[in-house]
């Protein structure tokens, strides 16, 4: 007597995360591109040598982190160059950089200067039909390299807290946590890397 509406299975959540590289050193690089190849930190502080607040690839391979003073990290690394944020410039390349993103999902979310979720949760039914995913995020990442300068890092899941993740772990580079594997990426992972843990409580969520 009464009719059942047969629905389909909902296809699970994949979400993009796309974070930009030490991305005030990187805009640096960007804006003065004598700069590239060598070790680069940006100093906070009313001066601009204060502490680290972003170290490239090159100059974290010296010891340079962010956080630390920065005639430590010229100690540290006595050839490497320190830059004074130029913070108007780096808002600047933050707006190049979501363009770009936007044109590759309907959905983009913002969270901070250099990053944000992109929702592909439909893609393989609308657009990913000659492509793979990880084809098309590696297409996005060249695209903001060629256009903005930057490089990026991304990471590919079933929820924002776990994309970030994979991008935490992949960096420099992608990484995608395939549908019905997430119990086992997590398995080995240590609870500091979670957004939001800090060592307080992962010591008491440890006890």
């Amino acid at each position: 007597q009464h009719g059942f509406m047969l629905l389909a299975p909902m296809k699970p959540n994949r979400i993009l995360h796309i974070d930009g590289d030490s991305f005030f050193a990187s805009c640096e690089i960007a804006l003065n591109p004598k700069l590239e190849g060598r070790p680069v930190w940006v100093g906070g502080g009313r001066r601009g040598d204060g502490i680290v607040i972003a170290s490239n690839n090159i100059a974290k391979k010296f010891g340079v982190k962010t956080g630390m003073a920065c005639f430590e990290a010229k100690r540290l690394c006595p050839h490497g160059v320190l830059a004074k944020p130029s913070y108007d410039a780096y808002r600047d390349i933050s707006q190049k950089m979501f363009r770009v993103m936007e044109e590759y999902s309907p959905t983009l979310v913002p969270i901070s200067i250099d990053e944000g979720f992109l929702d592909f949760t439909t893609m393989e039914k609308t657009v990913w039909r000659n492509t793979t995913a990880a084809d098309y995020v590696k297409k996005i990442c060249e695209h903001i390299k060629l256009k903005v300068k930057i490089p990026v890092s991304a990471g590919l899941a079933n929820s924002s807290r776990l994309a970030k993740l994979a991008t935490d772990v992949a960096k420099p580079g992608f990484m995608e946590i395939p549908f019905g594997t997430e119990k086992e990426f997590l398995r080995d992972r240590p609870l500091r890397e979670l957004s939001g843990i800090g060592s307080r409580r992962e010591r008491a969520l440890a006890g």
